[in-house]
């Protein structure tokens, strides 16, 4: 999850052009050539372009001292560093509930740590569908892991304990709770803090500086267009774009960083225009948690997100629960509340598929087929008359479309005409 963009080398597509992917320009000079390229100093070399690439990606965003007071002094590892240690963590406490840190909470408890995971006031993987949530927290405690749904306000040093030393020195971790109202605290006592509480764009200040981009106040990332071209002034207009963990307000996953790198390379380099809108909306991407079991979604998977766009009247929901799959129950997840859920916007007798959200072993390759299906706006009953391999996780998305198909057609005249004859 280090969502660092690496776009397609231009010289393996495109020989005869000058395209420079560049990230730490030191000195702007003004554009005199009559070729329309651009001038930057980096380091002790003089760089020439036509099209400039900025993929400085994204570092962890670290809680500021006032924020979290005693973070600052304290060992903490994060996402970037954490799989340098060469040493098994005994107790391990998570500070984050997001994907980053229910997949490593859930990881290192696994290979033996007893783990607390802190899990914010939005509570764990706040995005996600409510069913999706209940059942990554069941799997947390078969594995033991405590959750604390709180935020925490203090980490201050423990008592030296007789065995520690003072480089393993434990930290007591204070969390405050709101539950119905009522205000409580609580303490974790760990030897390590991995903090995961999200990431920042990395825009270093010579960028700002040198090539003029327009940095966004909140996100700290840099403001582009939908051809990810950036919105700067002077020698180098035009000239700019930008692609993945750090733009604005993007959402920062390693396959939207790479898609919108070939987006901005073809941008830079060839006419036309690719527009990259889509990407730029978590609402349009699909997303998996890879904790076990998996959560991915895709589209507006929460209802209250489409009933927004299309009116109550307008959404329905299909759902396929992991007893009604054959491969599930197979697999040993018949009770681990595994399950499959599409939003529709309902048409006339057709409902299209705008949604979903799926939480199985398997469920990043689900929601890979029902990203299609969103993408080209496929209803129920087109998909349902895919034939799908059996038995097979997706074999449930087949099914479930032809059961919510069948209900719209016995809705409609014919089919009330002729549920009744039989």
């Amino acid at each position: 999850r280090a969502n660092r963009c690496t776009s397609p080398t231009s010289s393996k597509l495109f020989p005869s052009t000058k395209a420079v992917q560049h990230t730490q320009p030191q000195q702007q000079q003004q554009n005199n050539n009559s070729n329309n390229n651009a001038k930057v100093n980096a380091g002790r070399r003089k760089i020439s372009f036509h099209a400039c690439v900025i993929c400085t990606g994204s570092s962890p965003l670290i809680p500021a001292p006032t924020a979290l007071p005693g973070l600052a002094s304290a060992r903490f590892f994060t996402s970037e560093t954490v799989f340098s240690v060469s040493r098994p963590f005994k107790r391990l406490c998570v500070i984050g509930g997001g994907p980053i840190g229910c997949e490593l909470a859930q990881a290192h408890a696994r290979l033996g740590a007893q783990v607390s995971i802190i899990t914010g006031t939005a509570g764990l993987l706040s995005r996600d569908h409510p069913h999706a949530r209940s059942a990554v927290l069941a799997a947390f405690k078969t594995d033991n892991i405590k959750v604390l749904h709180g935020r925490a306000t203090r980490v201050k040093h423990a008592l030296l304990a007789q065995s520690a030393t003072p480089e393993h020195e434990p930290y007591e971790i204070t969390v405050s709770m709101v539950k119905d109202g009522n205000e409580s605290s609580s303490t974790v006592v760990c030897d390590d803090i991995l903090v995961a509480v999200g990431r920042k764009a990395t825009v270093p200040d010579t960028v700002r500086t040198v090539l003029g981009v327009e940095v966004d106040g909140k996100s700290g990332g840099i403001v582009v267009d939908g051809a990810l071209r950036t919105t700067t002034r002077g020698a180098t207009a035009a000239h700019v774009f930008a692609a993945g963990d750090c733009v604005a307000n993007g959402p920062q996953f390693t396959h939207v960083a790479g898609f919108q790198g070939y987006v901005a390379v073809r941008n830079a380099l060839l006419p036309g225009k690719t527009d990259a809108s889509r990407v730029l909306q978590i609402a349009e991407v699909p997303r998996v948690t890879f904790t076990t079991p998996e959560v991915g979604a895709v589209g507006l998977s929460r209802v209250e997100d489409a009933v927004k766009k299309f009116g109550k009247e307008k959404v329905d929901v299909a759902r396929w629960d992991a007893k009604k799959c054959d491969r599930m129950v197979c697999e040993g997840e018949r009770d681990d509340g595994g399950f499959i859920e599409l939003v529709l916007n309902v048409k006339g007798a057709s409902a299209v598929i705008v949604g979903a959200t799926a939480v199985s072993a398997r469920a990043g390759e689900t929601i890979c087929e029902l990203a299609v299906c969103i993408e080209r706006q496929l209803t129920t009953q087109q998909v349902a008359l895919i034939v799908h391999p059996y038995p097979t996780y997706s074999f449930a998305v087949q099914q479930m479309c032809s059961e919510d198909a069948t209900k719209r057609f016995l809705e409609t005249s014919i089919g009330s005409s002729l549920k009744y004859k039989c």
